[in-house]
């Protein structure tokens, strides 16, 4: 469904964030697809502690890429309205 979708702009917003992908990349595809099935997506701050990154804005990318359907935004509609509120600085 749509929320496969979802997954690709958070991880989009992740490298956005970052300037890394969301998993580790060492290993070679098997590994980083065995990272991804796990959910093993390091939160954006630890990965960049030289950057500073809103809470929110993490918490909006890390929504996005969770490993679970269910635990997503069921649209990407939904996750544009959280990074409106952001924006509009409104709690998200």
């Amino acid at each position: 469904d749509g929320r496969t979708d979802v997954y690709a702009l958070g991880a989009i917003l992740y490298e956005f964030l970052t300037l890394l992908p969301p998993v580790e990349t060492a290993g070679g595809h098997r590994a980083v697809l065995a990272r991804v099935i796990r959910g093993e997506i390091i939160p954006p701050a630890r990965r960049t502690p030289h950057r500073s990154i809103p809470a929110e804005v993490s918490a909006i990318a890390l929504k996005a890429l969770a490993c679970e359907k269910t635990a997503r935004y069921p649209t990407a509609e939904a996750l544009r309205t959280d990074v409106e509120r952001y924006l509009e600085g409104r709690s998200v």
